[in-house]
């Protein structure tokens, strides 16, 4: 996805995007490194978005490991279902209800969450309700 095209996406739907401007490749590899996925087995991220985090995750997963992307945005679930990897699961749905559909993959715990989510564009229940629904 170009950069002019995630821009307007996200001016279309800042609601859910939260952000106008896209994660680097950077910002991507450091979060990959700090949430140290070596021997994870269930591993969470939070606003996939354009997949800029998503596939350094991928990259630092174990063969074994199984990432859930959640993402509203539909354009960028298209993104997401594009990437041909056995480990990714793409959730089309809301965070908030992150413990019911991670039952229903039979999931009770996951080893780690990532998040690109701008809490501070979201309202502050919203934010809090997400925070809640991970600690669960």
């Amino acid at each position: 996805m170009s950069y002019f095209d995630f821009i307007k996406e996200s001016v279309t739907n800042l609601k859910t995007v939260g952000t106008f401007t896209r994660s680097s490749k950077y910002v991507g590899e450091k979060m990959a490194e700090c949430a140290d996925l070596a021997e994870a087995k269930n591993v969470v991220e939070l606003g996939a978005g354009d997949v800029a985090i998503t596939k350094h995750i991928l990259s630092s997963l174990p063969s074994d490991a199984t990432l859930f992307a959640f993402e509203l945005n539909e354009t960028f679930v298209e993104k997401l279902n594009a990437i041909n990897d056995d480990r990714l699961v793409v959730i089309n749905g809301d965070v908030g209800q992150i413990v019911d559909i991670m039952k229903s993959h039979g999931v009770d715990q996951v080893d780690r969450i990532v998040s690109a989510i701008p809490f501070v564009a979201f309202p502050q229940d919203l934010s809090e309700k997400i925070i809640q629904a991970c600690k669960s």
